[in-house]
């Protein structure tokens, strides 16, 4: 075992005679990964420490790849910056300077990949997106411009929804967070969402305004008439990223002898098309993207949000009907979901022709998924 563990470090050691760049990711093999990274601090400890953290968190992301998905990003850097010693198996300084007040380092970092990936799955920051994923709703209603206590906005929602087969937590199961709030308008409360989202196990949100009024009320045919107007604004939104990925805007118009039945009337109006829109998009992104219902996945390790914008928009030379997005970003590793008529080889071509960032393809996971390693 000592030898093949020896023999891996010596591999991956001639694989860096070239000069290193800020951050490089290679698997030795199934278990072990090697990290080149550069880091610095006031004292030697202090920058080895950040060296070990840098590459501990760079490895992490490489569980994208596995069709697996990562919950609380923040609270997944700071636990992995806190515990990094705990997944690392040994250090290499290949260079030690001291400019001004800051010690710099260039090393190789060994981490231990299996413990990682089996200590996140543990911990439950690892998670596999659902065949049907759980929705949830948080919409700020109002009726004749005062807060409605009633909201039935939210229950006409999940209806219009529900009938184009989206499936709801239930609302009694959310006790921790307000639900008749408009999370787009303050990132505090969709932390908080968010927060009790990832707990019950929920990936996306249904969040927005509804704002029903009086238009008019007078007498036909010998009956007292309410006519009622709703104007609704909602968005969807991805609890793991906090994209939002749809947004749609209605307004519904009824009327009735019996008010109520037309402010119910008028909500349902414009809640069946925003539910027909967002379904509609959210149908076409989320099997492909998420759930990995695509041609090719492509994880790009030691990535900056630079570097990924640029890889994403030179990734269209595979064709004018080709499409790439972002399936998740975590730290300087994300998964890009692409949907293609190129052939492996020549999506492998295009990677290799990248002139900026350089592309290394590193792994091939299987025909239709890569690992590749960017450098500047």
């Amino acid at each position: 075992m000592k030898t093949r563990i020896l023999a891996a470090l010596m591999l991956a050691a001639m694989a860096f005679t070239a000069p290193a760049t800020a951050l490089q990711v290679t698997p030795v093999d199934d278990s072990l990964v090697s990290v080149t990274t550069s880091s610095q601090g006031d004292t030697r400890d202090a920058a080895l420490v950040a060296a070990r953290q840098q590459a501990v968190l760079a490895s992490a992301g490489r569980v994208l790849l596995d069709d697996n998905l990562i919950r609380a990003d923040d609270l997944l850097a700071n636990y992995l910056r806190k515990y990094a010693d705990n997944f690392v198996k040994s250090v290499e300084v290949t260079s030690d300077k001291f400019t001004g007040t800051q010690n710099i380092l260039e090393s190789r970092v060994y981490v231990d990949y299996e413990r990682l990936v089996n200590d996140m799955t543990e911990k439950r920051f690892i998670y596999r997106p659902a065949y049907q994923p759980l929705f949830a709703t948080f919409i700020d209603e109002k009726l004749d411009g005062q807060k409605s206590e009633q909201e039935p906005a939210r229950r006409l929602v999940e209806n219009a929804f529900s009938a184009l087969g989206v499936k709801f937590y239930p609302q009694e199961s959310i006790t921790d967070v307000q639900r008749g709030v408009n999370l787009m308008e303050d990132t505090i409360l969709l932390d908080a969402a968010v927060v009790t989202a990832e707990r019950h196990n929920v990936e996306l949100l249904v969040t927005g305004t509804a704002s029903t009024t009086l238009r008019e009320e007078k007498d036909l045919y010998y009956d007292h008439y309410y006519f009622y107007d709703c104007d609704m604004k909602i968005s969807l939104v991805r609890v793991d990223t906090g994209e939002v990925l749809a947004e749609s805007t209605a307004r519904g118009q009824a009327s009735n002898k019996d008010r109520a039945l037309a402010i119910t009337g008028a909500i349902d109006r414009a809640a069946r098309p925003i539910a027909t829109e967002i379904v509609r998009e959210y149908k076409k992104f989320w099997p492909k993207v998420v759930q990995g219902k695509t041609d090719y996945e492509v994880l790009l390790t030691g990535v900056t949000d630079e570097q990924l914008n640029i890889v994403r928009k030179y990734l269209g030379v595979l064709g004018p009907e080709s499409t790439v997005d972002v399936k998740k970003k975590f730290a300087t590793s994300a998964v890009l979901s692409i949907k293609t008529t190129a052939t492996e080889e020549q999506l492998q071509q295009a990677l290799k022709n990248c002139t900026y960032p350089v592309l290394n393809i590193v792994r091939e996971k299987s025909d239709d998924k890569l690992e590749v390693q960017v450098s500047g």
